[in-house]
């Protein structure tokens, strides 16, 4: 087994790899994010909401009688994910 020198210098060997790994994860996060465009998984709640609205106005099912009210409620839902995008 080496010195107690030999030791920190593994350690902080190994703590500078997973900061710079830690960095580069981060930085990929960021660029994964367009500019200008915040929160992205309420984005993405937004394209499901939509996408299921048109499943439910084009749809050949009533759902037991729900569709309507089921797309009103959508509606709702869209409308104030809009106004959360706002902040």
């Amino acid at each position: 087994m080496g010195s107690r020198g030999q030791k920190l210098t593994r350690r902080q060997t190994l703590i500078m790899g997973g900061l710079g790994l830690g960095a580069t994860t981060l930085a990929g996060v960021a660029n994964a994010i367009p500019v200008g465009e915040r929160h992205p998984i309420i984005h993405d709640a937004l394209h499901a909401l939509r996408h299921a609205r048109k499943y439910l106005k084009e749809g050949a099912h009533d759902f037991g009688g729900h569709r309507e009210e089921a797309v009103l409620e959508v509606d709702k839902t869209i409308h104030q994910l809009e106004i959360c995008l706002r902040y």
